[in-house]
């Protein structure tokens, strides 16, 4: 048991008349752990006065007030106020906390200048030169942006370095090479290619017909089971957009095998991808690092359909991209499934056993242990036999006879797996609407280039990168350089190149400016711009800052709803999921192909990002209620993650909504994308997931762990649950405190594996150990018991106004591109003080003085 403070019996916290007074509050009842002797989270409060002098003591008290109106201060084991005493308490400091938030706003912090990220430099780029179909990423070189609580954009973790700047002049001279379009229109043209599309090295399928079809499926190095076109290797000639068409039918959907051998699922359509990659990137019969998705189609059956179908898409490719065959969601690996196939189902392979799979290997139906090692030394002895004899012999030994081109077609004549068949593929373009295209007439304009035109396409080139008229000091400099490389010998367009670079690495492109003094329409609008869509303002935000309405609260509102109805906000939503969610992490840590094969053959990554983004477009587009976010049972799926869900009705590839079953599953915090980014991909960990949703949801942020507190180690026995191992590690004084707020959530979602499935028992580290069940009960530190998720998400639903605060303050950390002052949170405490829609939410962020502040 703590002792109680001195402090609270000689200083009434609670005045005769029932006034609370926040100063004595604290030395009543938290001093004796965060005072001068004690500094437990290196939390000192016996410093702070009624009247606080700095935004440093402001940020203390909003500490002390967040922890006694979550219930989690003072300890359970200390002396305790009166539920009455501590709604007062927090009233009166809250009252006190505005008050001097707004005497103490004027010295608030305020971005002056913002470096953009690397994705807001590349849609900018792409933005002033109209190149938005490159399949190019001049950025691939750039360092990753540092990453601040998983913010990407905050102005103070954006530094510039050499190394930076000598990539943004790289960068700067690809994008424009790619822009620089010269000579006559390119003539369009047709190519038809008929299968074998390429010669099948060192893996012959025995189902291919050449002159009539080619199959595409995954082997052991081809992770994507990509077809390509052996005679179209150098890709097409020129960029531009072409029309790709593809004759293909399904095969053996209905297959006689196991899904979970190969792990597919025979319900879902066959599903064919057109991917563009380009041989100087890497190969083409695997994953290459040029790689784009074109478009995915849902195969028909050929049993079913007859005959096979065309499949059309029409897309930008670059010079020297070629379109190429997919099967995304075909077999994990056919040659690890090989052995317990032709063990299973020999009558499929008779040809394969008989001439390639000797008796002593292990996948030969007759195989014997102890015949086989007589066989083995047999082999041996007639191999070294051969070999002496200058004869031809298994230069690799025992298991090279299976792996011959010869046995590998033995073996795909017997496979009746799934496969996409490909009939003839088409390619016709470059499909071009106008000459020059309109990347080269951002350049160069319509005319021919002279010194006499140079200066205005200058000037205008500068104001579409600055994003504002662009001003004689802006455009001075500019001008210099094109005179210079003129009077170094330049053509009139090469010198009008070489400005233009420099533009692109100026500071008045690199950077989002924020002008001291009178608030700037252009200002706001790159803000805004880059906050809801990643990206320059359009033609029409611009003329807003123009005329200056964008300055008006109702033109403000008016853009922004404009903006968030557009495709474009996608982003907005995107970068919501990665920073405020922490979803930055899902991929770092990838789970056990053996354990969760449907998590790649299934393509749920990609799934579990789509869903995310779809709760929060249907947040938007509906205003709902902000803590709807936090509790619905609405679920955007498809057929993969339906069934990761136990959702039924639900299959192909589409996403539609459903609602969720499970009592247990609802909102963010149950979504397969947060309980996977939780995970390490092998097993789960309370503490994690307990401080994402302290952090995430409630914006509640646990203390970092005492550098002496030895970490869990994981029992690789399987004789512990992770709860046992936790409740010795509670025991350790500095760590129970803050072990009582982490754990119980986290418990509450052991309910849910590594990818997100629910579950009952751990997964035992080896076959022999018991499976120990999952307990997700859990006690909160007001003493609140839950049983399971679904008990837990209805405790989780009483604290909605803290989730609209904490969303309110990540989305105005990602809208401003700086840390929070206490200032901003009490303006963002006053939004969501009373529940509001998830659209009027952003609208409060933008409309804000926070988002609006400018330096002094």
């Amino acid at each position: 048991m703590k002792c109680v403070c001195v402090a609270a019996l000689l200083l009434p916290a609670v005045a005769a008349a029932g006034e609370v007074r926040p100063v004595e509050f604290l030395a009543a009842y938290c001093t004796d752990c965060h005072g001068e002797f004690s500094d437990e989270g290196d939390r000192q409060f016996h410093l702070l006065t009624a009247d606080p002098a700095t935004t440093a003591d402001l940020e203390l008290w909003q500490d002390a007030l967040g922890r006694i109106e979550l219930g989690d201060m003072p300890p359970s084991d200390a002396e305790q106020p009166s539920g009455a005493d501590r709604v007062a308490a927090a009233a009166a400091m809250r009252q006190m906390i505005e008050a001097a938030a707004e005497r103490l706003a004027p010295r608030a912090e305020a971005t002056v200048l913002r470096r953009l990220t690397r994705r807001e430099y590349d849609n900018s780029v792409r933005a002033i030169l109209a190149l938005h179909g490159l399949q190019a990423d001049p950025t691939a070189d750039f360092p990753p942006d540092a990453a601040d609580h998983h913010f990407r954009n905050i102005g103070e973790s954006l530094v510039m370095s050499d190394f930076l700047l000598t990539r943004y002049l790289e960068a700067a001279e690809a994008y424009l090479s790619h822009a620089d379009v010269r000579g006559p229109r390119p003539q369009s043209r047709t190519w038809t290619f008929e299968a074998p599309f390429r010669k099948r090295r060192p893996r012959p399928d025995g189902y291919d017909k050449p002159g009539e079809y080619q199959h595409v499926r995954k082997t052991f190095h081809d992770t994507g089971g990509y077809l390509w076109i052996e005679k179209f290797r150098d890709g097409v000639p020129a960029a531009g957009r072409y029309r790709i068409r593809v004759l293909a039918a399904g095969v053996n959907r209905d297959h006689p095998y196991p899904d979970a051998v190969l792990g597919t699922r025979r319900e879902d359509p066959i599903r064919m991808a057109v991917v563009s990659g380009d041989v100087r990137a890497g190969k083409l019969d695997t994953n290459n690092p040029s790689d784009r998705t074109l478009a995915e189609f849902e195969l028909p059956d050929i049993e079913a359909a007859g005959s096979p179908k065309w499949f059309e898409v029409t897309a930008w490719l670059d010079a020297g991209a070629q379109p190429r065959v997919a099967f995304p969601n075909g077999p994990l690996s056919v040659k690890y499934a090989r052995s317990r196939l032709v063990r299973d189902f020999p009558g499929h392979f008779g040809e394969f056993i008989a001439k390639h799979v000797p008796r002593f290997n292990r996948m030969h139906p007759d195989y014997d242990p102890e015949e086989s090692k007589r066989l083995v030394a047999e082999f041996h002895a007639e191999q070294a036999a051969l070999k002496a004899a200058g004869e031809k012999y298994y230069t690799f030994g025992v298991g090279h006879q299976i792996n011959t081109d010869a046995a590998w077609r033995a073996f795909g004549a017997g496979y009746r797996g799934p496969r996409v068949r490909v009939y003839r593929i088409e390619v016709e373009g470059p499909l071009t609407e106008a000459w020059p295209p309109e990347s080269a007439r951002r350049l160069f304009g319509e005319g021919a280039v002279t010194d006499a035109t140079a200066g205005g396409l200058i000037e205008t080139f500068a104001a579409r990168a600055f994003r504002r008229p662009a001003a004689d000091a802006d455009v001075a400099p500019l001008r210099r350089v094109y005179d210079v490389q003129r009077a170094d010998g330049l053509s009139p367009r090469d010198a009008l190149l070489v400005a233009y670079r420099a533009a692109l690495c100026s500071p008045q492109f690199l950077y989002v400016r924020q002008t001291p003094g009178e608030a700037d329409a252009y200002d706001l609008a790159s803000k805004l711009s880059y906050f809801l869509w990643e990206s320059p303002p359009d033609a029409e935000l611009l003329a807003a800052a123009a005329d200056r309405s964008l300055l008006e609260r109702e033109t403000l509102v008016e853009q922004t709803k404009r903006m968030l109805a557009d495709g474009r906000s996608d982003a907005l939503l995107r970068r919501a999921g990665e920073s405020w969610l922490a979803l930055d992490r899902l991929g770092t840590m990838l789970p056990s192909p053996d354990e969760h094969p449907e998590y790649f053959t299934q393509n749920l990554e990609p799934a579990m990002r789509r869903e995310v983004e779809l709760l929060l477009r249907d947040a938007v587009s509906g205003n709902r209620q902000t803590a709807d976010l936090l509790t619905t049972r609405r679920a955007f799926v498809n057929g993969p993650l339906a069934r990761l869900y136990g959702i039924e009705g639900v299959a192909g590839h589409d996403f539609t909504e459903a609602a969720h079953a499970d009592p247990g599953r609802g909102g963010l915090m149950t979504t397969a994308a947060v309980l996977t980014a939780t995970a390490n991909g092998i097993e789960t960990s309370p503490v994690v997931r307990g401080v994402w949703v302290l952090e995430s949801l409630l914006g509640t942020p646990p203390s970092p762990p005492p550098p002496d507190v030895e970490p869990i180690e994981p029992d690789t026995r399987g004789a512990t649950t992770i709860r046992e191992q936790l409740a010795k590690h509670r025991d350790v004084e500095t760590c129970a405190a803050c072990h009582a707020r982490i754990d119980p959530p986290g418990f509450a979602l052991e309910a849910f594996d590594e990818v997100g499935r629910r579950r009952s028992h751990y997964r035992p580290p080896h076959r022999r150990a018991r499976p120990l069940p999952v307990d997700a009960s859990g006690e909160l530190p007001d003493g609140r018991t839950f049983e399971g998720p679904a008990g837990f998400r209805t405790l989780m639903a009483t604290r909605a106004g803290d989730f609209r605060r904490n969303a309110a303050e990540k989305l105005l950390t990602l809208a401003t591109g700086r840390r929070l002052t206490v200032t901003d949170r009490v303006e963002m405490r006053r939004l969501t003080d009373a529940p509001v829609g998830f659209r009027d939410l952003i609208l409060g962020v933008v409309t804000s003085d926070a988002f609006a502040r400018r330096p002094r």
